[in-house]
């Protein structure tokens, strides 16, 4: 059976595969701006591809979507991103209480030792076949609570209580390596 896009015959099986795509790539997004924590993710990545209609596949995407109640849904934050590049963050560069780092097969260094912190702000680091290098100062309060799946994820900070606010430092790495120093 066929349908036609766009003045072309697509076999519908390839429309549901694209479909299929966009709403993996919607829910990747989600998931890099913190709109899903992991296990949302995991649970909508497993909904979204066995799917096996493309009723199924809006439904599944649909009970994902963000929450109103949700503050990182409703309140515009601080974003950067290194995507087949290489990006280094210096100085007093956090503009914002809840950041996001995303590096896909990039390089990042988030140097953190110019930073002031004003208020607790969060870090939310998404890293896929990349590495993140993240300089924390001495007196910092952190607290670190990355996932890793199939990478490396080295801490020599550990969690910490210092002077002033804390920085909440989560996120998932993929075939990546995360260092914490």
């Amino acid at each position: 059976m066929r349908e036609n896009l766009f003045g072309r015959e697509v076999p519908v099986v390839d429309l549901l595969e694209r479909r299929r795509q966009h709403a993996l790539d919607t829910l990747s997004s989600r998931y890099a701006q913190g709109l899903l924590d992991d296990a949302e993710f995991e649970s909508a990545l497993r909904a979204v591809r066995t799917a096996p209609s493309e009723s199924e596949l809006s439904t599944a995407l649909d009970r994902f979507a963000p929450r109103t109640e949700d503050r990182s849904a409703t309140v515009p934050g601080q974003t950067v991103y290194a995507i087949l590049s290489e990006r280094r963050m210096t100085g007093n560069w956090i503009t914002h209480r809840y950041v996001t780092a995303t590096t896909v097969m990039g390089e990042m260094t988030l140097d953190l030792r110019g930073v002031v912190l004003t208020e607790d702000t969060q870090l939310h680091v998404v890293t896929i076949m990349g590495e993140v290098k993240i300089l924390v100062p001495p007196e910092m309060s952190v607290e670190n609570h990355i996932s890793a799946f199939l990478a490396e994820h080295n801490d020599t900070v550990g969690n910490r209580r210092g002077q002033g606010p804390t920085l909440r430092i989560t996120g998932t790495a993929l075939l990546a390596e995360v260092s914490l120093r």
